[in-house]
């Protein structure tokens, strides 16, 4: 299936777009989308002189993320038609480039080309059409004064073109100084029904409108559907969906349709596409019989535009079942759980300790909060979200703390000489190794080395992470200590100084020369 852009449902080719006679200007009420403006700028691209070396064709687009998304969209067609094109997204490199090389399109927003001009980079005395994208979002952006600048130096016997979103009274005042008796497109005429159309909305971005389809599909499951396409990479990225989920090419229950004509009937019509203009969302509402759903994959800047559109219709979020049910799935397990504790017997001591707070609360409220800090708990500690079962009459086990069997200590090569304190210690290895607070156990700071409790589970991450680094301006060395016993609050001794063997034994503070005789027990220095 080959698409061929167009701007559907306005007849013939815009005088606009037809050649770029004198004083043809014309305003389109369309989408902020890429293919609104390829569909309407198509025919003058066919026009254009191929391989020129001055600008042709001047887009000015509200920011920089419009005028890249709008130079990729269009780079295709330029490069088909044997034209040059640049987007700006930084005035200095791109007056460089077009002084070395002009582009026959240039896009980009009103203060960036503004920044070029007055460098003399480019000339616009070439131009032969003018296209205002996304008037109504330039409005917002505060781009009135830039676009002045830039408009003073277009010719004025070119064609000028104006997209928005919508016709605002400050879009009004734009088209009003720059494209007097402008003929206008797009809006709703008075041959249309003027009736409010339904339909719902699936709020995405464009990269992922694919997941959206699929996620459309799982949830209404259609016995029919018709999907419609602006371009032959939205028809090979919806056949993409469609293939690994088993359907066929040229499928009769699933069929790819082009814009721009009316869907096949279809239990689902969907646009994964946008509509650009009133006729296609109205075509495809007035199906015979008229769909079961009708669904939009929409951007959420577009939502303006489809409300127009509509006419006063409802535009409703379409809410998937799946992240609902998973949740309630979550929940039941949870309640089997405390079944299961309930079961197993509650003890004195859990009933005496709660039974005061029932003075200031509710029963289910004081579950509530218990639930609630269960799951702040589980959280924390990344445990599975359902425990080993309870035997009957037994107490709860009591999770280790990181200093228990389960932790490791290490040596750190840096202590309380070097002016590092518990919080240099606690920063370096959360931040290093990207391990949770609660993962660090008891902090041993000594004069010339430091003993951190870490949980076994991390602590090869902590050690990669934070041997070599600095603290308080000193590269530490760090490495297992030795495994941490329950109860064992001893300090390790004859841990050698900072320096060599030389020193005194770690943990001692101070200490004679070498050749002093050692120390007994109950000596006094």
């Amino acid at each position: 299936m080959e698409f061929t852009e167009h701007a559907p449902g306005q007849g013939e080719t815009p005088p606009a777009v037809a050649g770029g006679t004198r004083h043809q200007n014309v305003l389109f009420t369309v989408p902020p989308d890429p293919h609104a403006i390829i569909a309407i700028l198509g025919p003058w691209l066919s026009r254009a002189e191929p391989g020129g070396t001055a600008p042709q064709l001047l887009i000015l687009t509200p920011d920089v993320d419009t005028a890249l998304a709008l130079a990729a969209a269009l780079e295709p067609l330029a490069r088909e038609r044997a034209l040059t094109l640049a987007a700006v997204s930084e005035p200095q490199r791109a007056a460089r480039l077009q002084r070395a090389h002009a582009s026959a399109i240039l896009i980009g927003a009103p203060d960036d080309i503004g920044a070029i001009l007055a460098a003399s980079a480019v000339k616009l005395d070439t131009l032969r059409a003018l296209v205002i994208a996304g008037a109504d979002a330039m409005v917002a952006a505060e781009e009135e004064a830039a676009l002045e600048t830039v408009m003073s130096e277009v010719p004025k016997d070119i064609a000028r073109i104006l997209l928005t979103g919508r016709v605002t009274p400050a879009v009004e005042a734009i088209v009003e100084r720059y494209l007097r008796r402008a003929t206008r497109a797009g809006e709703t005429g008075p041959a249309d029904d003027g009736r409010a159309i339904d339909a719902r909305v699936v709020a995405t971005s464009a990269a992922g409108r694919p997941a959206a389809l699929r996620r459309v599909l799982d949830e209404l499951d259609p016995p029919s559907a018709a999907i419609v396409v602006r371009s032959d990479e939205s028809a090979a990225a919806v056949r993409a969906v469609l293939s690994p989920l088993g359907y066929l090419d040229d499928d009769p229950l699933v069929r790819i349709a082009p814009a721009g004509a009316p869907p096949p009937a279809a239990a689902l019509v969907l646009f994964y596409d946008p509509p650009l203009v009133r006729a296609e969302l109205r075509d495809a509402a007035a199906g015979d019989p008229p769909p079961a759903n009708l669904v939009i994959l929409a951007q959420p800047r577009q939502m303006e535009h489809l409300r127009g559109l509509a006419m006063g219709g409802r535009l409703f979020p379409m809410t998937f079942a799946g992240p609902a049910r998973r949740a309630r799935a979550r929940d039941a397990a949870m309640r089997d759980e405390i079944r299961a504790r309930l079961a197993a017997g509650v003890h004195a001591r859990e009933l005496l300790t709660l039974e005061p707070l029932l003075d200031d609360a509710d029963g289910i409220e004081i579950g509530a909060a218990l639930l609630a800090m269960l799951e702040e708990a589980r959280t924390r500690r990344r445990e599975p979200a359902t425990p080993a079962p309870v035997q009957a009459g037994a107490a709860p086990a009591a999770a280790p703390a990181p200093s228990a069997a389960a932790a490791v200590r290490i040596f750190l090569s840096i202590g309380e000489r070097d002016g590092a304190k518990r919080g240099d210690i606690v920063g370096a290895i959360t931040g290093e190794a990207a391990v949770a607070a609660d993962r660090i156990g008891r902090i041993e700071m000594r004069d010339n080395h430091t003993l951190v409790d870490i949980s076994s589970e991390v602590v090869e991450r902590v050690l990669t992470a934070v041997n070599g680094k600095m603290i308080r301006g000193r590269r530490i060395m760090a490495r297992l200590d030795r495994p941490v016993e329950r109860g064992d609050a001893r300090p390790r001794r004859e841990r050698p100084a900072r320096g060599g063997s030389s020193g005194p034994p770690a943990g001692r503070r101070g200490g004679g020369p070498r050749s002093s005789p050692p120390r007994r027990r109950g000596d006094d220095r």
